[in-house]
């Protein structure tokens, strides 16, 4: 599974320095992933400081070398952005679903990261159970929030409330293939299959219609960098059946 990995790798640096890079041309932090306070003073310097440390940090693993310690610092920032930009808010709003989409997009992201860095080898471990389970939190928002989901489909596919459910219950059994290590590799392999289809079907039309809106330039590249994390995972899945 190298392909995979290296492949991953490639997409999760591209999409991660694309995202640093529209905080330079911002001022502001990433959308969603990165809810910096409105109290916090030089919010702007702040987000000239995380996008110089995605784009060097991406750039590393797009050329392939000095991978570890590029993946360690993204590992890093991302598990503070959990911490301490995620969960205050959803704690505060535990009803707020597009509050649990971000802390868990970010959580996956994060896991990805450390699962590439490979070591702490325990972390690693624990981080590609986490990014397993963090699918089930999607299944689940999918299926609460099937009416949002439905909407943001294209118009052009058919039978909207169909790829609905079925994405989420593509989440549900990636998840328990990840976590159970029953055939995870090719869970994890389909789960960034479903990931880059939506880059090419959802997300690069909706840029091409709106290609000032920085919202959708995120919403892409943090599709494609989620596509990178499963290959990511799935490159560094054991292959013994069973094993977790």
């Amino acid at each position: 599974m190298k392909a995979a990995l290296d492949v991953g790798r490639a997409l999760f640096g591209v999409a991660l320095a694309a995202l640093g890079f529209l905080n330079f041309v911002s001022a502001e932090g990433v959308l969603g992933l990165e809810p910096v306070p409105l109290w916090v003073p030089a919010r702007g310097a702040l987000a000239f400081l995380s996008g110089a440390i995605l784009v060097a940090a991406g750039l590393t693993l797009v050329s392939g070398r000095a991978t570890r310690p590029g993946a360690m610092v993204l590992a890093g920032l991302l598990t503070l952005w959990v911490a301490f930009l995620q969960l205050p808010p959803v704690i505060s709003a535990p009803y707020n679903g597009g509050l649990w989409t971000t802390t868990f997009e970010t959580l996956a992201l994060a896991c990805g990261a450390w699962v590439l860095a490979g070591e702490p080898a325990a972390v690693a471990r624990v981080a590609r159970l986490t990014f397993g389970a963090s699918l089930f939190v999607f299944a689940t928002l999918h299926v609460v929030h099937h009416e949002y989901v439905s909407f943001v489909i294209p118009n052009w596919i058919p039978f909207h409330s169909f790829w609905t459910y079925a994405t989420a219950v593509a989440f549900a059994a990636a998840g328990v293939a990840i976590v159970s290590g029953i055939r995870g590799r090719l869970g994890a392999t389909l789960l960034g299959a479903m990931f880059g289809s939506w880059v090419l079907l959802v997300h690069v039309p909706r840029v091409v219609g709106a290609p000032t809106l920085r919202a959708e330039w995120t919403s892409l590249f943090i599709c494609l960098a989620m596509c990178g994390a499963a290959w990511i995972v799935a490159g560094r899945t054991p292959a013994t059946e069973g094993a977790a």
